[in-house]
This record gives C-alpha cells, sequence and structure tokens, in this order.
C-alpha cells in the first residue's frame, strides 16, 4: 500500500466514513508499524487545525486527555502490538475529543480564557433505569445486583451486568397482558432483552412498555424519547413501535433508531438495516438502510442519513455536527443532569464536533470552551452558555 492511499483511508477512519472492507485493511496497515509517521504528523496537523482557536495551555490538555484515554483503553492493549497501539487510540480519542468550529461570520472569537472553574464537577451519565412491573411495584435496577429482580405472570426478570432480559419460568402460565415499563431518568441509559430476543437500548430521559410475553399475532411495544431496536426475526409476528397516538413503526426483523422525545418538532427514524414501514395518520413509508424519516404529520424522507450520527449516544459518544446550540444544550441536560441557560440570539447557531460521552461535565467544558462561546459552570447544576465579547 501506498502512502496516497494509507492516508485516504486515513482520512475516511477519521471522518467515519469508512467501509467495512477499508477498516479491516486501514487497522492491518496501521499495525505494521509502517505508517508510524504518517499517523503521527496526521495526529499533529489536526489537533493544530482543529484547536486553531486553542492557546497552548488548552492544546496541552487536550493531549494529556489523549494520553489518559489510551492508557485506559483495555480492549486496544489486548488487540494491538503495545509499541504501536497508542497510534490507532490517538487517531480515535483525537476524533472524540476535537471539538469544532462556529459560524465565524455569526460569532466574533478571541483566545480562550483560562479560568478555574471552582464549582464541584458533575460526572457523565451510565447505565441505570426504574423497572416498573405490571402489580405497579418499582426496581431500581442502578442499585440491584446480578439476578432475578422480579418474578410475575410466569416470567423471571432477570438483571445481569447492567442489562435486563426476560426468562419463562419452569413452571406456571404466563399472562400476555401483563405489562412492563423500563423508564431512564436523566443522566441514566440502559439496555435490555424483550421476551421475543429483541435487543433495545434505551436513551436517557426516555421509557419503553412492553407484554412480557407477546401475542401470538404480534409484537407490540410503546416508546416515549429515544431508543435503538435490533429486532429478532419472526416474519409470522410483526414488531410494531408506538411512537405516539399516531406514528408506529413496523418491522420484520431489523436495526434502526427512533428519535421522539416529546419536546421536539419530529419524530426521526433512522433504519440501519432490513426495511420498516412507517405510519402517522394517512400518511405511509417505507425506509430502506441508510434512510432516515422525519414525521410531523406528514412523512419526509431523506437518502444518505448520518447513520453514525443518529446512533452515536448508543455508540457513546456525542455527534455535535450541524447541531444547534438549543439542541446541544438539550443532550446536556439529558446526559448530564443538568440546566443549561444560553443568549436567546445564538441558540439557532451551528455547532460541531464530537467527543465521549464518558467525560466529565468539567472536562467537557474545558474542551468546547474556546469555540466561539463562553461555558461556564455554575453552582446548582447549571452550565451557562453565553457569546464571547
Amino acid at each position: 500500500m501506498d502512502e496516497i492511499h494509507f492516508q485516504s483511508l486515513l482520512d475516511k477512519y477519521r471522518k467515519n466514513e469508512i467501509s467495512a472492507g477499508e477498516l479491516s485493511e486501514f487497522t492491518e496497515a496501521v499495525g505494521t508499524g509502517a505508517y508510524d509517521e504518517t499517523m503521527k504528523a496526521s495526529i499533529q496537523g489536526s489537533l493544530e487545525s482543529t484547536a486553531q482557536q486553542w492557546d497552548e495551555t488548552r492544546q496541552q490538555f487536550v493531549l494529556k486527555e489523549i494520553l489518559r484515554q489510551i492508557e485506559a483503553e483495555t480492549p486496544v492493549k489486548r488487540l494491538l502490538p503495545k509499541r504501536r497501539k497508542w497510534l490507532s487510540v490517538a487517531a480515535a480519542v483525537l476524533t472524540m475529543l476535537a471539538i469544532g468550529w462556529y459560524t465565524v461570520n455569526r460569532l466574533k472569537t478571541k483566545p480562550a480564557h483560562e479560568e478555574q472553574i471552582a464549582v464541584q464537577d458533575i460526572t457523565p451519565g451510565g447505565p441505570g433505569a426504574v423497572l416498573i412491573l405490571a402489580n405497579g411495584n418499582k426496581v431500581v435496577l442502578d442499585t440491584a445486583g446480578n439476578g432475578t429482580v422480579a418474578s410475575q405472570a410466569g416470567v423471571d426478570i432477570v438483571l445481569n451486568n447492567g442489562g435486563l432480559a426476560y426468562a419463562h419460568a419452569t413452571s406456571g402460565e404466563v399472562d400476555a397482558a401483563a405489562l412492563n415499563t423500563v423508564l431512564t431518568p436523566r443522566g441514566r441509559q440502559f439496555s435490555i432483552v424483550l421476551p421475543d430476543g429483541s435487543k433495545v437500548w434505551i436513551n436517557a430521559e426516555s421509557s419503553l412498555r412492553f407484554p412480557v410475553r407477546f401475542s401470538e399475532k404480534e409484537r407490540r411495544v410503546q416508546l416515549t424519547g429515544e431508543a435503538y431496536f435490533e429486532v429478532a426475526e419472526n416474519p409470522s409476528k410483526p414488531f410494531r413501535v408506538l411512537v405516539n397516538d399516531k406514528t408506529q413503526v413496523l418491522v420484520l426483523g431489523t436495526s434502526f433508531n427512533i428519535n421522539a422525545y416529546g419536546d421536539q418538532p419530529l419524530v426521526k427514524a433512522t433504519l440501519v438495516t432490513g426495511k420498516v414501514n412507517i405510519r402517522s395518520g394517512k400518511a405511509e413509508a417505507i425506509l430502506v438502510p441508510g434512510q432516515e424519516a422525519s414525521i410531523a404529520g406528514d412523512i419526509t424522507v431523506t437518502d444518505h442519513a448520518d447513520i453514525n450520527k443518529a446512533i452515536a449516544w448508543k455508540n457513546g459518544a456525542f455527534d455535535f455536527n450541524n447541531v444547534t446550540i438549543e439542541e446541544l444544550a438539550t443532550q446536556l441536560e439529558r446526559w448530564y443532569d443538568i440546566e443549561v441557560t444560553y443568549d436567546h440570539h445564538i441558540s439557532q447557531v451551528p455547532f460541531g464536533g464530537k467527543i465521549s460521552r464518558k467525560v466529565s461535565l468539567k472536562t467537557l467544558v474545558r474542551l468546547m470552551d474556546g469555540t466561539g462561546l463562553n461555558f461556564r459552570l455554575a453552582e446548582g447544576r447549571k452550565l451557562i452558555i453565553t457569546e464571547r465579547k
């Protein structure tokens, strides 16, 4: 492989545009060590480019953060030779930490302040949920240990390493009318294996309602908020997701994301694999992989949707590319369980960049400060965003 081809793969990797085959080719090339200098130069160049408004102190902070995350990246330690594993990890971490840009003619930028934030740091969200049983009893899953957390209607509900699964008990009849709800508050997300084997990842401030056993004719669940589904294939039992009184997503076996928060004007359904049929009132549309439907009475279908952006939350990342300050604030409020305030006139200013959802709020603020706005933590779990004067 020549340098030009390697650089092309590296660019695609950093932009999340690389295919599975190209990714295999790229990682194999990195593992040889032949392109170490190219990787180093690219990492340094990216840091200088994305940090063009940063002072030297903030650049050093980003470098230290990269090194800290490299040391914590145990899966990579197992897969790559020790002397070179930092290169791949650094490229990935840099992609996550590179906080982007603002429209230059909309915001006046000045060098970042070096003020220290005195308020207490806030940890990021994590696994957790409340399970509401058919009889109304509640089980807080954050503090429950592995094992059976409840038994009802002939079904054992089992918690295992932060995930919930339903298993038919060895005796007794199953009551298909018994409904459960998994509720994720702010600062929590959770995964569940439904009674049919379908897997669901539930984002913060969301809920999923479902029967402890699906009927013989269909599998029906109700969603508020956001969730990613990997539906077990069963042609004889269609899988329906009810989003509100008018919208439903019908599938047989597929993977997709639904964003249906009540405070947003649109419901969005993004298809990763398979095929889904969406109905909203009298409107109807069929999605194929890579398409996204925006639903507000009518259904608008977008080809070549940004799949990685739609499911970034499920993969442990914020993707703020082309996200307004208003949208950014909402995502941060849900994940860190905070209150975000900002100047009204900057609410629709587009933001850009990606960052891990695993960083603390203080770390996130330090990375974003200096991009044309002031990000300041205040007492009472508050984040204040203002235009830099």
